[in-house]
């Protein structure tokens, strides 16, 4: 009701101006002439009287004495009194005589890409809200403004002289700040530029002494195995005449002389074999603030463990797996027992110690937070985090479990009655796909698990398996399809065997004591070229860049890898 009420009061209003209107027409009008204000006053710069445009619509001619910048019209005094009455134009924006263009073709132009609302399509802003710090369009005024206290932009703008020259000021600071940045960035460039080329040229002096000295050191034993070799054959060629021409007496005088020179030969050849190695460093980045990296002598002796310190009468040291923080699990066979032993390798301490019944080879794998030990013909399992803990027991497995290995997402178990991978639940003992019988392309794997082993599981599936029996190293498909990989008098009865760094494989020859690199095209690169035990297990720790090795004895050798 109080709608329809304003409605009919501003209804009213207007019938009261026509009749006004019509009265004031009636009287201002005198033959035709019009009832002006003084000219100079209500005239544009080309002397053009300014009308009321919303009149001049309906045949009347009156002086405009204000302007509405939302219609963009000039209205005359009656006009502008009642213009913002009705609703719809409320929040329309005045000027009055004083406000108000001069000239019809002065008229109060739109920038589009200022003045537009980015709210409401095609609308101009035509008001500024002081309660909200808001330019306003008509349809923000009517949404959201409307009892607001609106004024003109251009009153707006009258007490904005201070705070224009503020914000002028600041984005002459910010511009200034930004040139400043792109010049401290342009002296950055050539400065990292600087203290690359520095680092590279201190790190190439560096390792250029080791390369510069390992390179003569091996090109000077090449150079005397040659000329060594050469002087064999020479010998060799020498007595063969004296014996086909039966020239028996030079025969033995040449014997005899070429044993005493034979001798001296021997002895160089112990001496250029002491030679025969070299420098293997690296280089690792670390997340340390103050120190991003560091030079490494890869395959160097950094300390040792001392089992025997944790129990008497060790025997060997079958199985390594790494944990976090440096922490390590050993299974330490002993004249009694297999002993699960958990190591901080910072304080070369005992943490804890689950003893096993001994009972064939013992395997430890671990796998996302568990620990899984084969011992027997049964698998165990417990927290890696509190190996002391939580710990339960597999029902016995209905096949012969050989081998029990795991690449961090699969548990597989490798048997040899018949020659078979089978997939294992983490949790449950059950398999979880069918058996799969392995194949060759040369026959060789028929008996592959049946000498001693170890096998490398890489996350792309793939199983890299020992035989210390024919001195290889299979590569082995988790489908079943098996093929020799390498086969050589180097690897010298390979056992132990883990996954190293850039698609390659640490291998322990445990007849030759040393620890090679086999990559993944079967080429065997030196690693650690000397043991003071039988190696038997390898664990590599990537993210400490440490090499653990154990095997015959009480010792785990840590190497810098």
């Amino acid at each position: 009701m109080a709608e329809n009420k304003l409605t009919l009061k501003e209804n009213n209003e207007s019938l009261d101006f026509i009749k006004d209107r019509n009265a004031e027409d009636q009287t201002n009008q005198n033959g035709g002439q019009l009832n002006l204000h003084p000219a100079d006053e209500f005239t544009d710069n080309e002397g053009r009287q300014l009308l009321c445009q919303s009149c001049e619509e309906y045949g009347y001619k009156y002086q405009a004495e204000g302007f509405c910048v939302t219609c963009s019209e000039f209205l005359c005094r009656r006009c502008f009194e009642i213009h913002t009455l009705p609703r719809p134009m409320r929040g329309h924006v005045l000027e009055d005589k004083d406000q108000m263009p001069k000239d019809y073709t002065r008229k109060r132009k739109v920038n589009v890409e200022l003045e537009m609302c980015p709210f409401h399509k095609n609308e101009i802003f035509i008001s500024f809200c002081k309660k909200h710090d808001q330019l306003c369009c008509q349809m923000c005024v009517d949404i959201a403004h409307g009892i607001c206290d609106l004024i003109t932009i251009d009153a707006a703008c009258a007490d904005q002289n201070q705070k224009a020259r503020d914000f002028v000021t600041s984005i002459v600071e910010l511009h200034r700040k930004y040139v400043n940045l792109k010049f401290l960035a342009e002296e950055h460039i050539s400065e990292i530029q600087w203290y690359y080329d520095k680092a590279i040229l201190s790190l190439k002096k560096t390792i250029d002494v080791m390369h510069t000295r390992d390179i003569q050191s091996m090109t000077n034993i090449v150079r005397v195995c040659e000329k060594a070799v050469k002087q064999l054959n020479g010998y060799v060629s020498e007595v063969d005449t004296f014996k086909k021409n039966a020239e028996h007496s030079r025969e033995f005088i040449a014997m005899k002389l070429l044993g005493n020179q034979m001798q001296i030969i021997k002895n160089n050849l112990n001496h250029l074999e002491e030679k025969n190695h070299y420098t293997r460093y690296s280089f690792y980045g670390t997340n340390n603030a103050l120190n991003i990296g560091s030079l490494v002598i890869v395959s160097g002796l950094k300390e040792q463990i001392k089992t025997s310190n944790y129990y008497s009468g060790v025997k060997r040291i079958d199985c390594l797996v790494v944990l976090s923080d440096l922490r390590l699990i050993a299974m330490i066979k002993t004249q009694t027992n297999n002993n699960l032993t958990l190591i901080n390798v910072s304080f070369k301490s005992k943490l804890h110690s689950e003893p096993f019944p001994l009972s064939g080879n013992a395997i430890v794998e671990r796998m996302k937070d568990y620990v899984f030990v084969k011992n027997g013909e049964q698998i165990h399992t417990c927290k890696a985090s509190e190996i002391s803990e939580s710990k339960k027991t597999y029902r016995k497995t209905d096949f012969r479990l050989d081998i029990l290995v795991t690449n961090g997402a699969t548990l597989l178990a490798l048997c040899c009655d018949p020659l078979q991978i089978i997939e294992l639940d983490e949790v449950h003992p059950s398999v979880k796909v069918s058996k799969k019988t392995l194949l060759t392309v040369d026959g060789a794997s028929a008996n592959l698990f049946r000498h001693q082993a170890s096998v490398a599981f890489t996350t792309t599936e793939i199983l890299y398996a020992t035989d210390s029996e024919t001195n290889s190293v299979f590569k082995i498909a988790k489908e079943g399809e098996s093929h020799c990989l390498v086969r050589s008098d180097r690897l010298a009865s390979p056992t132990g065997i883990a996954l190293y760094r850039e698609d390659t494989m640490l291998v322990c020859c445990t007849s030759a004591k040393c620890i090679v690199r086999v990559t993944t095209d079967g080429k065997i690169l030196s690693f650690i070229e000397t043991c003071d035990f039988e190696p038997g297990a390898v664990a590599f720790d990537e993210a400490q860049s440490l090499l653990y090795v154990s095997g015959k004895g009480r010792y785990i050798n840590v190497y810098h890898a």
